[in-house]
């Protein structure tokens, strides 16, 4: 299975635009948080899904899972005001950019749950860029995301519209004390506020998988990054 789907997809791969090590600032003032071929200063969390580095990419596949928990790349160090861009391509599945986040023990199974801020990532580019509560006010009252009612839809539309369904695309993302704002393609997607969180880590989420019925196939969810980088404010 694993041979399959790095065949499948590695011709869409693209070199990271930095080598290994490579941790200086470019012309805009970021820094790389993801060396190009190691995951030194992440660690994963949460469910069964797998990540690994491939031609400069991280790469994250679904595998088929019993216990419904979320996984998470983070990153070892916490982050409070920064502007934060990240490369994406998605094949399959749901996933998402957490920011500000951290973790608990839960019980059953014994597992490190990550809850906090999302930046939604669907493979449609529909909801891309919008904000999730993981594991705590996501679906409160009926809704969803922390931004409705504040997202115009116009504003939505436009972000949508400039999705690559069959390349790569920028999620960013900018908090500053209660401001948190995101863009898909350079298009604003969410301004709002929220005091909840001023701190957290940052993680790359591959959405759980559950267990394919008797007869039926299984279909990993992928989604790879790269140019993760950040600009501390």
């Amino acid at each position: 299975m694993r041979n399959i789907v790095i065949f499948s997809f590695a011709a869409f791969v693209t070199a990271a635009s930095f080598a290994a090590g490579d941790c200086k600032v470019d012309a805009e003032g970021y820094t790389p948080i993801f060396d190009g071929k190691t995951l030194k200063g992440w660690s994963v969390k949460g469910g069964e899904n797998r990540f690994a580095v491939e031609d400069g990419c991280i790469v994250g596949r679904g595998v088929p899972s019993k216990i419904g928990i979320n996984t998470f790349l983070v990153t070892e160090k916490n982050y409070g005001d920064f502007d934060l861009k990240v490369d994406f391509k998605i094949f399959n599945g749901n996933s998402g950019v957490q920011f500000r986040s951290t973790d608990k023990l839960s019980r059953f199974p014994p597992r490190r749950l990550v809850y906090g801020y999302q930046a939604e990532i669907t493979p449609n580019g529909a909801s891309t860029g919008r904000i999730y509560d993981e594991e705590r006010r996501g679906y409160v009252n009926g809704k969803i995301w922390l931004d409705t009612d504040l997202t115009p839809k116009a504003r939505l539309d436009a972000a949508k519209a400039s999705f690559n369904k069959e390349g790569w695309n920028e999620m960013r993302v900018v908090c500053r004390g209660t401001k948190i704002k995101t863009y898909l393609n350079g298009n604003p997607v969410v301004d709002m506020d929220d005091d909840l969180d001023k701190s957290g880590f940052i993680g790359l989420q591959v959405h759980f998988q559950k267990c394919p019925k008797e007869g039926e196939k299984f279909v990993p969810g992928v989604v790879m990054f790269k140019n993760v980088r950040i600009k501390e404010l």
